[in-house]
């Protein structure tokens, strides 16, 4: 079995950190707070990709067809994503966001992006951004 080096257990211990306080700070908005995981990635997956299917969801989240349905279902009771029939394909249904999930989304993106700037441009001189942004293309390589 592979032994963890004590420096890879240590920017383990940082990154989780780090990860964490993010993670909590940008699901402060309280239309996402709500949300489970599964929810909150299909919501990811739908602003990125416009439009998808259960079966593309649950592949992308690595869950049942039946699981994403049951967190399809959910998103749509709470007026966050539409369904309509596939154009080229009758049998499929094809997913989006809501224009009030969309509007929402927009608007927490602008607000995240608004926070993230400040603090980036408070805390870290113009060589400190150029290391972070090569540490998120670093984290984004083994992702």
């Amino acid at each position: 079995m592979y032994k963890i080096s004590e420096l890879e257990q240590h920017v383990i211990d940082h990154l989780r950190q780090v990860i964490f306080i993010l993670k909590k700070r940008l699901s402060d908005q309280p239309t996402f707070a709500k949300l489970s995981s599964p929810q909150l990635n299909a919501l990811i997956h739908l602003e990125k990709n416009q439009k998808s299917t259960v079966t593309a969801l649950a592949k992308e989240e690595g869950i049942s067809i039946q699981s994403m349905g049951v967190t399809v279902n959910s998103l749509k009771q709470q007026g966050l994503i539409i369904a309509t029939p596939d154009p080229n394909d009758k049998r499929k249904t094809l997913l989006s966001l809501s224009e009030q999930c969309q509007a929402e989304v927009t608007a927490f993106k602008r607000e995240s992006d608004l926070w993230l700037a400040e603090k980036i441009r408070e805390q870290l001189n113009i060589d400190e951004q150029k290391v972070l942004l090569h540490g998120v293309e670093l984290l984004q390589k083994i992702l």
